[in-house]
């Protein structure tokens, strides 16, 4: 799996290559005939030529590599680098094309990850590393999608999740910490959700009240026994199911096509209806607690984003200030996550893909899991250099002032993680933008 991985990376840099105009250097050109195209070139050429007639015939591709080494430099645990990756392919295909059915179409999409975060040596459970596994190539999507009255009603169902759809900013991937990638990173370990790329039985009804504004509502099967490394996502019985996860939210939205300053407000609640365990863990003095049976908890969540400054419409460089509170009912790690940041597009005109993302986090922790601390902060700042369009080069810092060492032995409790600093590169490529493949715009 090492040489797929790295084969992605070597194929999208010679794709890179190729498209930063280096196929043929120029003296090297065919001069059998004036204005002749390298043959390279006619072969790239018809690469893209076909995403186009993919789309004609209701196809859409999708597929991406990311590739992620961070370094703990001093503080937590111990100083080492910890190198992830993550492989996910899929296709939408538009049912209205292929079959004439009115607003339908099918998603179907895997994902596989290799590593282990730098949380482990860090000290922490704020996840560092939004694309962390392991987890085996497994199915993570497969769902029909039915729009009604010209998608202002608008349903998910098959084997889902609810990741993208709920507690989700417009901004959150644009870091490289799961602090609020996809949702904010606390939410994973408070209740029984299976997020992407674990799918479960669920869907979610999202209703345009108006053009900007929007109620929606999810059921999902929660099913623990779907996580982790080996499951592959096709066994969809039943017989582990716990209870139901059941998100709502409403929100307001706009964007840069249709607003000046485009910006994102919403609030929401989840009952995780569902039976579970308390963490267990061993005191410094050798006593076992926690592992309790408990049934139920809720959380609820407000987010905002806003775009404060943009010189021209025409264009998307801006900045956008963003934060959120997300705050729990119990029996979770958390009490609750409090978030704010700054999201600078195109910092430099002559560069209109480049960004700057700088956010601070707020975990405010639950004593009764036990954890070293009673609160942990987490910063990041980070650069991302666009190569060509699909290919990001995202130096980054981060730094953890006292981490969340949740003790689970007594040997670990004698040992308190120092505030930790981060630092590392992530190279991302979607190799559809990357080919200019048509994207499929949800309904």
């Amino acid at each position: 799996m090492n040489k797929m991985r790295y084969g992605f990376c070597l194929g999208a840099t010679a794709l890179a290559w190729a498209f930063s105009g280096g196929t043929t250097p120029a003296g090297a050109q065919s001069t059998s005939a004036a204005g002749s195209t390298p043959a390279s070139a006619s072969a790239l050429d018809a690469v893209i030529t076909y995403g186009q007639t993919l789309k004609n015939n209701g196809i859409y591709f999708r597929l991406g590599y990311v590739e992620n080494v961070a370094s703990l430099v001093s503080g937590g645990l111990q100083k080492g680098t910890m190198p992830i990756g993550h492989v996910y392919f899929g296709t939408d295909l538009d049912l209205q094309t292929i079959l004439g059915i009115p607003g339908a179409s099918f998603h179907i999409s895997f994902d596989e990850r290799y590593g282990t975060s730098i949380n482990k040596i860090a000290g922490t459970q704020g996840p560092l590393q939004a694309h962390a596994g392991p987890i085996a190539l497994r199915l993570g999507e497969f769902y029909w999608e039915q729009g009604f009255d010209n998608d202002r009603l608008d349903i998910i169902v098959g084997r889902t999740n609810p990741t993208f759809d709920f507690a989700f900013p417009d901004v959150a991937c644009e870091f490289v910490s799961s602090i609020i990638c996809n949702q904010p990173g606390s939410w994973y370990f408070s209740n029984s959700d299976q997020a992407y790329p674990t799918a479960t039985w669920g869907g979610r009804v999202n209703f345009a009240i108006t053009p900007k504004v929007y109620v929606r509502a999810g059921v999902y099967d929660a099913d623990p026994s779907q996580g982790g490394f080996r499951p592959n996502g096709f066994n969809w019985n039943t017989a582990h199911s716990v209870g139901v996860f059941v998100p709502v939210e409403i929100g307001y939205q706009t964007n840069f096509n249709n607003a000046q300053y485009p910006a994102k407000y919403d609030l929401g609640a989840y009952d995780d209806a569902t039976s579970y365990t308390t963490p267990s863990f061993t005191t410094a003095g050798g006593q076992a607690l926690g592992g309790r049976s408990r049934q139920g908890r809720t959380a609820a969540w407000a987010q905002f984003q806003q775009t404060v400054w943009r010189p021209d419409r025409a264009t998307n460089q801006s900045l956008t200030v963003f934060g959120g509170a997300l705050v729990y009912s119990g029996n979770a790690p958390y009490w609750g996550q409090y978030y704010a940041g700054i999201l600078d597009r195109a910092p430099v005109a002559s560069r209109p893909r480049d960004t700057i993302g700088l956010i601070g986090s707020l975990y405010q922790n639950n004593s009764a899991s036990h954890p070293n601390k009673s609160t942990q902060w987490i910063f990041e700042l980070n650069y991302g250099v666009s190569i060509v369009p699909g290919v990001t080069l995202k130096p980054y810092t981060q730094y953890v002032v006292d981490p969340n060492h949740f003790v689970t032995t007594a040997t670990a409790a004698t040992k308190q993680p120092a505030d930790a600093w981060v630092v590392g590169f992530q190279v991302a490529i979607n190799f559809a933008e990357l080919l200019q493949y048509p994207q499929f715009i949800a309904h």
